[in-house]
């Protein structure tokens, strides 16, 4: 899907630069569903690597680029700094999402749903709202009025999900103490890719590890 027999070169690139891979291909690997298929893909990349990424990913031949959408309001897209929209070869758009620290991952604590919160790594996965997410349940914080939020929405729903409000959802951002944000204060999913595919015992960590009762990104470069 997207990248065919080049997902291997696309996989070492994305270890190489810190990147991760979220939106409905994270969610698709999740369900695992014949229902639907994503019909693009979205890479978030830390802040550091983010111009070597792009740079690596035109030059490979991995995708061209439609638009440079430049820098993003923080005050309206939380978590991120700027967005390049590319075509893949077989016509699938691809955006490359900068992060505003060193942890790609930073985004998705500020998602609009539990139903995103959810990332692929070279070696690994993770949902942050597995219970939720495996039922075909997404939280909400309010009722949503955005044209953008509410188009997002009736796609879920078309792909089954029931949306349901609960205020305090979304962790809080930032621990006592700690230099990471919190992406979940339930329990998360995690698979590790390791473990599955190779016997190889030596298994890089998911850039997230726990903290009391919650779960804190960390930017640990052994993560990606």
């Amino acid at each position: 899907m997207f990248f065919g027999d080049r997902a291997t070169a696309l996989n070492d690139l994305m270890a190489s630069r810190r990147a991760i891979i979220s939106g409905s291909v994270a969610l698709f690997f999740f369900l695992w569903t014949d229902n639907w298929t994503p019909g693009d893909i979205d890479i978030y990349v830390a802040v550091d690597t983010y111009d070597h990424f792009v740079c690596d990913l035109e030059r490979s031949g991995f995708a061209i680029l439609d638009v440079d959408m430049g820098s993003w309001s923080q005050s309206t897209y939380h978590g991120i700094r700027r967005v390049r929209r590319y075509v893949t070869a077989a016509g699938e758009r691809l955006d490359v999402i900068q992060s505003t620290d060193g942890n790609p991952a930073t985004p998705l604590t500020s998602f609009w749903s539990s139903v995103v919160v959810n990332f692929l790594t070279p070696h690994g996965a993770a949902s942050a709202f597995p219970v939720h997410t495996l039922d075909h349940v997404a939280l909400v914080t309010n009722t949503i009025e955005s044209g953008k939020l509410l188009a997002a929405q009736d796609k879920y729903k078309a792909r089954g999900f029931q949306f349901v409000v609960a205020n305090g959802w979304a962790p809080v951002t930032q621990p006592v103490g700690e230099p990471g944000r919190v992406i979940s204060v339930q329990p998360i999913l995690a698979v590790d890719f390791a473990s599955v595919w190779s016997a190889d015992p030596y298994t890089p960590p998911l850039p997230v590890r726990r903290v009391g009762p919650g779960w804190v990104l960390t930017v640990s470069p052994s993560a990606f």
